[in-house]
């Protein structure tokens, strides 16, 4: 496991320290499953990897081939003016 960081309000951490101390579990661990829990929720909207990235863009933009475009680009970047 790797360990962060977090700044929290005074209000959220004495939350947090009830909260821990009533359900008898560390801090770290309401943290966690609350990650956990967030990222079960949101994971149909977020992909993990590249390939599902990929998959979710693909052919959004439609005007040309993107190669092709950005040659175009670059050979204007050369041009004097």
């Amino acid at each position: 496991m790797i360990r962060t960081i977090i700044s929290l309000d005074n209000d959220e951490k004495k939350w947090l320290d009830r909260m821990a101390k009533k359900k008898h579990v560390s801090m770290a661990h309401i943290i966690r499953t609350a990650i956990y829990e967030y990222r079960k929720k949101y994971k149909d909207n977020m992909p993990t990897d590249l390939d599902a990235l990929l998959s979710q863009t693909k052919n959004i933009w439609e005007n040309k081939d993107g190669l092709e475009y950005q040659s175009e680009i670059r050979h204007e970047w050369g041009k004097k003016k």
